[in-house]
């Protein structure tokens, strides 16, 4: 129901006064973490199918959004791309959650700044 009203209210384009916040990019954040707490639940809770479903439309929607370059030192692009690459091995897809494993990777080295200690997963959970 949730992901239903977003996506009708996203459609709806109202142009605001300059300097109001923009409703329709409220939205499509809204939708996008949807997916992506949709995805974690799946994955937690053994639902594959919707996991993958989930976190496929998450990643899509991220990547339109900032594109395929992370910016600055903002970790979501390669975080997005290792829960992506988890969704795939509980499909019992490895090859498919490998490459997703090196975007995640790359992703990451590629922040400002970043370090070998950047890559480690772990330490991004803590």
């Amino acid at each position: 129901m949730a992901q239903s009203i977003c996506t009708r209210l996203q459609k709806t384009r109202v142009p605001l006064p300059a300097g109001e916040s923009n409703l329709n990019d409220q939205f499509e954040n809204l939708l996008r973490r949807f997916h992506h707490h949709r995805g974690e639940l799946s994955l937690h809770t053994n639902q594959p199918k919707l996991s993958l479903s989930s976190y496929n439309t998450f990643i899509q929607m991220l990547r339109e959004q900032v594109g395929d370059q992370p910016r600055g030192k903002d970790q979501s692009l390669g975080v997005a791309w290792n829960e992506l690459g988890c969704a795939y091995l509980q499909n019992d897809t490895p090859l498919d959650a490998e490459e997703c494993f090196k975007k995640s990777i790359d992703s990451l080295g590629a922040l400002e700044g970043a370090t070998r200690r950047d890559l480690a997963l772990t330490r991004l959970r803590s």
